[in-house]
């Protein structure tokens, strides 16, 4: 059985992956141990209190920055496209001008 205490002692330094041969590998014919939750017990983990956690950095402060650029790049696209729709009804507007005046000049 794998302890994970046996990791203590595991030199990745050995390992030379240039000699794997993966196309060995099956996955189908590995048996992964079933984890049973009745057995778990949460006093194994560490806890954290996340409410006294000091970060470096103010995470309000970073949360403001985001949404304010979330704010200038919905605002760039709804500039953009409105400017894109008033370029389209100005080019609309001259070819249709241009159209009367080819069949005014044809009648």
């Amino acid at each position: 059985m794998f302890n994970l205490n046996d990791l203590k002692n595991f030199d990745l330094k050995q390992l030379d992956p240039t000699k794997l041969d993966l196309t060995r590998l099956d996955v189908r014919n590995i048996d992964l141990p079933k984890f049973d939750m009745s057995k778990f017990e949460a006093a194994q983990l560490p806890s954290f209190d996340f409410a006294k956690l000091e970060l470096p950095i103010e995470v309000t402060r970073i949360a403001g920055f985001a949404r304010d650029a979330a704010y200038v790049g919905v605002g760039a696209v709804v500039v953009t496209a409105k400017k894109a729709d008033e370029r389209r009804r100005e080019l609309t507007d001259q070819v249709t001008a241009q159209v009367r005046k080819l069949v005014e000049a044809a009648a």
